[in-house]
């Protein structure tokens, strides 16, 4: 009589020994180096002021610097993820679900921030205004551009990038939405601002941190050229309603300019050796107003008190640009900022 063989035995040792071997595979590999994270957005607390970037990053007093513009920002974010989600997927979008949802959202956002729901931006409207327009006409704006331009297509919406720069950097992030254009055989990289307008953002189009990372590491994931990727910002809450000729549609403006990825990272490359070599002057303006260190900020929390002394005076009430005790090293710091807030770290 042929013997029976237990399978059950035979496999659980085929399963051990399978997991030995891995196991043993996984010990053998080399272990991935340790990069200092980074991303465009650090860089771009260091170029508008180092000893923000200084009292964030490397002293590590991390404030929930949470705005009505980052949150009114997010609120359509999440809306139009999930418009080019369904349009990828190929299904109808569920406009009523999406309104419903950011009403919920900006429902919430004029709760907490009652006081200045209604105050005019630098176009002269308020978040109450902005909202209607972002629901009554620019949250279709994804859906009617690809009616008009067919030869577009989603290629997906928050799309994860990472990318290690001179071997010691770790950039990683998403990207806002990818189309691809199938007639001219380009990757549109697209990034959602909420910025009420255009103006005084030369440096974005020109030259933008963000893009040049974006397209270099979307470029080397998916094994393509660098030239084969066009960065366009997109701004729902634009003033400006002059039509975009390339697209039919306004709030959509193209960035970089020729040799801008150059430019970029030799830009990037400056700032990272200044970080390195711990340049921190302090550099002063209205965005102080906005700093989750300045006393000026009308939403500044405990975290962020008593550790920067020196800030501009400008308020909505009050645009000054006078400042208050001025400091330019770190030894001056320490003095002014103790004479300022006390020995005992209480306001005068």
């Amino acid at each position: 009589m042929e013997q029976e063989i237990n399978t059950n035995v035979v496999t659980e040792q085929t399963v051990s020994q399978q997991a030995t071997v891995e196991a043993t595979q996984e010990q053998q590999k080399p272990a991935e180096p340790e990069y200092e994270n980074c991303s465009y957005s650090k860089l771009g607390v260091y170029e508008d002021c180092p000893f923000k970037f200084k009292l964030r990053y490397i002293d590590k007093h991390y404030v929930n610097s949470d705005s009505i513009a980052t949150k009114f920002g997010t609120a359509a974010h999440h809306a139009e993820e999930s418009i080019a989600n369904c349009i990828k997927a190929g299904q109808q979008v569920n406009y009523p679900a999406i309104k419903a949802q950011y009403l919920i959202d900006m429902t919430k956002l004029q709760g907490k921030y009652y006081t200045t729901w209604y105050d005019l931006d630098k176009t002269n409207r308020t978040y109450e205004q902005k909202k209607w327009l972002y629901l009554d006409q620019m949250i279709h704006k994804l859906e009617y551009l690809l009616s008009i331009r067919p030869s577009l297509r989603v290629i997906g919406a928050e799309v994860p990038i990472r990318y290690v720069h001179n071997n010691k950097y770790l950039f990683k992030g998403s990207i806002d939405r990818v189309l691809y254009d199938d007639v001219l055989k380009k990757y549109i990289i697209m990034d959602i601002k909420s910025w009420p307008t255009i103006n005084g953002k030369g440096d974005e189009l020109i030259t933008s941190l963000q893009f040049a990372v974006y397209t270099r590491a979307f470029a080397a994931a998916n094994k393509i050229s660098e030239s084969d990727i066009i960065c366009y910002y997109d701004l729902p809450f634009d003033v400006n309603t002059e039509i975009n000729p390339e697209f039919g549609l306004p709030g959509i403006y193209q960035s970089g300019t020729k040799g801008f990825m150059k430019r970029a990272f030799a830009k990037i490359d400056k700032i990272l050796t200044a970080i390195e070599n711990k340049e921190f002057t302090p550099k002063t303006g209205k965005l102080c107003h906005w700093c989750e260190f300045c006393p000026t900020n009308p939403n500044q929390t405990e975290e962020g008190k008593r550790l920067c002394p020196y800030y501009c005076l400008w308020t909505n009430q009050n645009p000054t640009f006078e400042v208050a005790n001025k400091f330019t090293t770190l030894d001056e710091y320490e003095e002014i900022n103790a004479q300022y807030y006390g020995i005992q770290g209480g306001e005068r």
